[in-house]
């Protein structure tokens, strides 16, 4: 994607919350998150599922989103890695994650996912 491009893609991304992540052969919906200045997406998902498993060996994977409402349709390619930033969960933990998480932010069964 060329560099002008970029911050309109992300005024989309950010009206957008789910998404299916393929990873391997399985897709998964999720929801993500994104930080202002980053341009990474983020994900909060719990230790010893697939997607946590494909991000602790650097797997690539796709993201695929499509809003008919927002104008967006992609492919989004690229890289899960595992993260343990306190920064980044404080800044996207929410409601959603708060329903799937009963320790909150410091529940030991979540992982915080970088793509």
């Amino acid at each position: 994607m060329s560099d002008d491009l970029k911050p309109e893609f992300q005024k989309r991304l950010e009206k957008i919350n789910t998404g299916m992540l393929q990873v391997g052969d399985r897709f998964l919906p999720m929801s993500h998150s994104l930080i202002e200045g980053d341009p990474s997406l983020w994900f909060i998902t719990a230790k010893g599922t697939p997607m946590a498993d494909a991000a602790a060996k650097g797997a690539a994977a796709n993201y695929l989103i499509c809003s008919d409402g927002k104008g967006l349709f992609a492919d989004i390619h690229g890289t899960l890695s595992l993260s343990d930033d306190a920064a980044v969960l404080d800044e996207i933990w929410g409601v959603i994650a708060s329903a799937w998480f009963e320790g909150g932010k410091a529940d030991p069964d979540l992982q915080l996912v970088r793509y």
